[in-house]
């Protein structure tokens, strides 16, 4: 039974992944904290506070430059716990506080000099440049507030296997 049901979840894996080859994909991931949108706001944009969470579990983000402002920039570092380092920069295309980013990022070195997605050493195959749109809002309850996190402009095999890398970061924290 259990090997149906292994088998059964490849075939699925390896069909998304033929049906996605040659299609740009939008991964939205939502998750809802019991905090006011202004605490997830702040500990979504505050340096100190992003330290705290960017990264897989084991991982140690070390560096975080962050100008949150349209226009702005952000670099920001992470290291593994075999001490290999990986930064990420990106611009601020639009900031609405306690609304809505949305953002690009891309692979960098440690001057922010954006590195192509074909030459970082991450598994999967990784497009030069993603759009980040966060969307921040609240429900009726004044405590939780829904953070939807969506990433678009991956392609083919980054879904399955790239992408797993940050799946794990953002459901671990």
């Amino acid at each position: 039974m259990i090997y149906k049901i292994s088998g059964s979840i490849t075939l699925m894996l390896a069909l998304l992944v033929l049906g996605a080859w040659k299609f740009h994909t939008t991964v939205c991931m939502e998750r809802t904290f019991n905090a006011s949108v202004a605490d997830v706001w702040r500990v979504w944009n505050d340096a100190d506070s992003i330290k705290k969470w960017w990264g897989p579990k084991s991982y140690t983000a070390l560096v975080v430059r962050n100008d949150v402002r349209e226009g702005g920039s952000y670099l920001w570092a992470m290291k593994s716990e075999q001490g290999r380092m990986f930064w990420n920069t990106g611009t601020y295309k639009e900031v609405v506080a306690n609304k809505k980013i949305v953002s690009t990022m891309s692979f960098s070195n440690e001057n922010g000099k954006t590195i192509p997605g074909s030459q970082v050493s991450v598994p999967g195959q990784w497009p030069n440049e993603i759009t980040v749109i966060v969307e921040f809002s609240s429900r009726s309850e004044p405590r939780f507030a829904p953070l939807n996190h969506r990433k678009a402009g991956f392609s083919g095999l980054n879904i399955p296997v790239g992408l797993s890398f940050q799946i794990q970061a953002w459901t671990n924290h």
